[in-house]
């Protein structure tokens, strides 16, 4: 019995040593109760009343794991949110970039970045990133105006040499020689060794081939052959389409 009045007493004093400062922290600890992302100020809160504490008073404080379990599922919450954010907007991309021609590689590397920095367990949340790696290979539009910088690039006596600049596609309407015509302009020693700088305009079939420019780069009389599919390309001219010159690059 003597020994229980001891303890009791014991008790009491260490309460009623307690630092009203510590007291104060743990009451702003409590006051956080049940975690959302309403509960950033009263954490802060809490948390500063806490750090202003000496040593020994932060001793005092009996429900500081309460807070630092707060903190964590506040920052849980928050990775949550910015994630789901993230997620709609990798997906609206998706949608965008999924329905385009002709793409910017600038896009299609955002996408990428984005969609890399995606922690792994939210990326369920980007419903339709099935269509990423089309996104990423060219369109066929894309690949009919590679095939046509591939013909210019290596009709040049150093094929090395060539650097590109602008690339347009043009489709054309039934009646013409050609389905497709590409004008590329690029810079690139010619086959005498004498730097250019100019643009080409050459034919592409829906194989992806060349036929008039190719024979023309062979044979010869390729200006007048590109005059006459230019002139051909306005009288059947249907849609122009930029392509970007960043694309065509990285795939070659």
């Amino acid at each position: 019995m003597k020994k229980i009045i001891i303890m009791l007493i014991v008790t009491l004093l260490v309460t009623g040593c307690k630092s009203t400062a510590a007291k104060n922290t743990e009451i702003a600890i409590n006051k956080i109760g049940v975690i959302s992302l309403d509960s950033k100020t009263l954490i802060d809160d809490a948390q500063s009343n806490y750090d202003a504490l000496t040593d020994k008073q932060k001793d005092q404080v009996d429900n500081y794991k309460v807070l630092l379990d707060a903190k964590n599922e506040y920052i849980k919450l928050e990775d949550e949110k910015v994630a789901k954010e993230s997620a709609s907007e990798i997906s609206n991309m998706i949608d965008v970039l999924a329905n385009q021609l002709c793409r910017k590689q600038e896009d299609v590397d955002k996408l990428n970045s984005l969609y890399n920095d995606l922690k792994e367990e939210y990326r369920d949340l980007v419903s339709n990133s099935n269509q990423i790696e089309e996104i990423n290979a060219l369109s066929q539009y894309e690949n009919y105006a590679l095939a046509a910088v591939k013909e210019i690039k290596n009709s040049l006596k150093a094929s090395d040499s060539f650097k590109l600049k602008e690339i347009t596609l043009t489709t054309c309407k039934t009646g013409s020689l050609s389905p497709y015509y590409v004008s590329v302009r690029y810079s690139g020693t010619n086959s005498f060794g004498g730097e250019k700088d100019t643009s080409s305009f050459v034919d592409i079939n829906e194989e992806g081939k060349s036929v008039w420019w190719s024979m023309s780069a062979l044979l010869g009389g390729l200006e007048d052959n590109e005059l006459l599919m230019y002139g051909d390309c306005l009288k059947h001219k249907d849609q122009e389409y930029v392509i970007d010159p960043e694309r065509i690059i990285k795939n070659m």
